[in-house]
């Protein structure tokens, strides 16, 4: 059973990973909740809470408006990784969740 503080919202953006302010992976948002997100990447991390940068790539990724988060990853699956957000701003979480419909 899981517990969830915040409802989960479909959200198709693209994203790239960072570690250590090197990329090290691309991958797709699959939803995104006030507390983390879930990216469908091919990167696979073995171990969990390894602290990672997330830049979130609205609409094509073409576009300057481009939003940088701190993540740690709470769980790896074969499609992709689950990362715990650590300093998600309210309005640019908003904006996220809404980005992928325009």
């Amino acid at each position: 059973m899981e517990h969830r503080y915040s409802k989960r919202v479909d959200a198709q953006l693209n994203v790239l990973l960072y570690s250590n302010g090197v990329p090290v992976a691309v991958g797709k948002t699959r939803n995104i909740s006030a507390s983390g997100v879930f990216v469908e990447t091919i990167y696979q991390q073995q171990h969990g809470n390894r602290s990672m940068d997330i830049e979130f790539l609205p609409g094509n990724g073409a576009g300057t408006d481009k939003y940088y988060v701190k993540g740690m990853i709470v769980h790896s699956e074969p499609d992709g990784v689950g990362l715990m957000i650590e300093d998600f701003d309210p309005d640019e979480r908003f904006q996220l969740q809404t980005a992928h419909t325009t």
